[in-house]
């Protein structure tokens, strides 16, 4: 086998049950199918990200949405990120020279964001004026993809009736992945979650200790289930998109046949066609998602009827209610391009939790500076205004900026422009409360 490309090597700072593990003993094994099929992957870590929505969860009663997360070892972690970069090297040479090389939009080496990928969806809706836009979501989507497809579609981008033995190694580590609280470790362990790194602890525990009071505390949990890999491995982004080949070209035949256009960025779809086809694609696209042994939110389908969009005559949706078509976290109207309301409702959310925790650093610094005869200090504004204004380069104000001169969007640069002052007045004291999500 020849030496493997590099890039797909990279250093991972996070505790686990090894540490870090270098270039040349990662590289031993990786080019060895043998010793890959040999390996032993350690547990998974898990643990959950919640965010606040703007709707209400109708089993728990809440604005939160929960997303379950699996962190591997260091040399799983390297193991994943080698047979990724083959699979995506295999990938986009099969489907170089197909429909399906334009309508993937998520997980490979575009050059673009979803800033360009919305814009270009507008731009299609646009220029053909009258049209539906069915813009669907996919259900749980890593959480459900089923092992006997996956396993399938695997194969066969390989070329081979059944998988080889290092890569079947791989496929049985993240269906069959044994996984581990974060919360239970830390306790078990006595480490502090917010100093896990006192004394220079540079790994969560020895292989002894592990045994001894991980694996025989019981804390070891198996996904046994016949569906869904871990959200969070270097693999599994592009064995999502090995797992829709068929689906993505059946809604490329889709819209060839109907005269429309289809766009998928991993879970999230958009189908574009005359008005007079929409039940025919809603239906099509439907069973072919069940093929899949998946399903659509029907929560989150919207369904947009476009007329004469390219004028000042607004859009309708099928109900005969003015609404504007979501997509990647733009709205669109048929005329003006905006950011999600609940986006810009999160970043205040954000940015006053921010500032707020700034302002009681502070006056927890100033009382111990009182108590030591030393004048007050000021607040530390650099960092805030790095993280929730245009002086920086990253974060929500700086995409907001990049959004509105991509799709040249006078309303987007109005909705970015009073977030300077919302700032100011936070730090300053003058905040007023304004509801985005309900504007």
């Amino acid at each position: 086998m020849t030496k493997p490309d590099k890039t797909w090597f990279r250093v991972r700072r996070y505790l686990h049950f090894d540490e870090p593990v270098r270039r040349e003993v990662v590289e031993a094994l990786v080019q060895s199918p043998e010793r890959v099929r040999k390996h032993s992957f350690l547990p998974f870590i898990a643990y959950n990200i919640e965010t606040r929505t703007s709707k209400i969860n109708k089993k728990t009663g809440e604005r939160k949405k929960i997303r379950p997360i699996r962190y591997a070892s260091h040399i799983d972690s390297h193991v994943y990120a080698y047979y990724s970069k083959r699979l995506a090297e295999t990938y986009e040479s099969i489907i170089r020279d197909t429909p399906l090389n334009k309508v993937v939009l998520a997980f490979r080496p575009l050059g673009k964001t979803n800033i360009n990928f919305a814009h270009e969806a507008f731009l299609d809706i646009h220029e053909r004026g009258s049209c539906c836009a069915i813009a669907m979501d996919v259900s749980g989507f890593f959480d459900n993809l089923d092992h006997a497809i996956l396993k399938n579609r695997w194969a066969t981008m390989l070329g081979k009736s059944r998988l080889p033995d290092d890569h079947y190694a791989v496929f049985k580590s993240l269906t069959k992945y044994a996984y581990i609280e974060k919360s239970a470790i830390l306790t078990e362990l006595g480490i502090s979650p917010h100093n896990p790194r006192k004394n220079g602890r540079k790994r969560l525990c020895s292989p002894d200790v592990f045994r001894r009071k991980i694996r025989d505390a019981g804390l070891i949990q198996v996904h046994r289930v016949n569906k869904g890999i871990p959200q969070g491995s270097p693999i599994s982004a592009i064995l999502s998109n090995i797992y829709m080949t068929v689906f993505d070209g059946s809604c490329c035949d889709l819209a060839t046949r109907l005269g429309g256009s289809y766009r998928r960025y991993c879970d999230d779809i958009l189908f574009i066609c005359g008005n007079e086809h929409k039940d025919v694609a809603v239906d099509d696209i439907q069973r072919f998602i069940q093929e899949h042994k998946l399903e659509i939110n029907k929560e989150k389908t919207n369904v947009s009827e476009f007329t004469n969009c390219g004028t000042d005559a607004p859009p309708f949706s099928v109900a005969g209610v003015d609404k504007p078509l979501q997509y990647l976290g733009f709205m669109f109207d048929g005329q003006r391009r905006t950011i999600r309301s609940s986006s810009l409702a999160k970043f205040a959310r954000k940015m006053k939790k921010a500032v707020r925790a700034a302002k009681r650093a502070q006056h927890k610094a100033n009382n111990i500076r009182a108590k030591n005869g030393l004048a007050d200090t000021l607040l530390f504004k650099r960092k805030l205004y790095r993280r929730y204004s245009y002086i920086g380069k990253q974060g929500f104000v700086p995409y907001g900026i990049r959004s509105a001169e991509t799709m040249d969007s006078t309303a987007i640069r109005k909705q970015i422009k009073p977030l300077w002052k919302r700032l100011r007045n936070e730090i300053d004291g003058n905040s007023v409360d304004t509801d985005f999500e309900n504007k």
